[in-house]
């Protein structure tokens, strides 16, 4: 068996190739997003926090975007060097409402989040009698219940709402000044 490197005619073009790949660039891992921002319901004029964390090499930079249908309503850019970024959004408005989405990048890469949506909600007004705001993601109806009887045992049906897909609904009972009213919600049965 002939060893001899220069009668075998792959060892020259292998050690050509390893060369070549040694020379190339070292890129590191491509940013990913390993946790999205979740949606939330917040009242108008108060604080709203974003998070998002990500993988990849350093620095990744993190692009939020708001929109609102189609459209991009707007967009800033933060480049850290970290692997989690939030964005703190300050006396939250309507206008503010959407799905707000961050693209996570590096050198290697790149990938956007999925959607996270936010609501914004009128702040409460002072009514008379009692007011109750339900919020969910959900389209079943649902019942209101009370009993002014201390402990709640008979249960009297005062109405029946269905929430739309990320609303919210507000109940009112200007009857309800009783302090010993206790109210119950109802879900349909499964």
């Amino acid at each position: 068996m002939n060893t001899n490197r220069k009668n075998h005619p792959a060892l020259p073009a292998l050690g050509l190739a390893l060369v070549m790949l040694a020379a190339l660039p070292a890129w590191g891992q491509p940013a990913t997003v390993v946790q999205k921002p979740i949606s939330q319901t917040v009242c108008e004029g108060s604080d709203l926090r974003l998070e998002c964390t990500a993988a990849g090499q350093l620095p990744i930079n993190y692009l939020w975007r708001c929109k609102k249908g189609f459209y991009t309503t707007w967009q800033t850019n933060i480049s850290l060097m970290s692997t989690n970024c939030a964005l703190v959004l300050s006396n939250v408005q309507a206008s503010m409402a959407g799905y707000y989405t961050v693209e996570v990048s590096n050198a290697a890469g790149s990938q956007t989040s999925g959607g996270a949506y936010i609501m914004v909600l009128k702040p409460n007004r002072e009514i008379n009698g009692f007011s109750l705001l339900i919020v969910g993601q959900t389209s079943v109806w649902f019942r209101v219940e009370y009993c002014d009887t201390t402990p709640p045992t008979n249960w009297t049906h005062l109405s029946k709402f269905q929430l739309n897909q990320m609303s919210g609904y507000r109940f009112t009972d200007p009857m309800g000044t009783n302090m010993n009213r206790f109210y119950r919600i109802i879900p349909p049965a499964n």
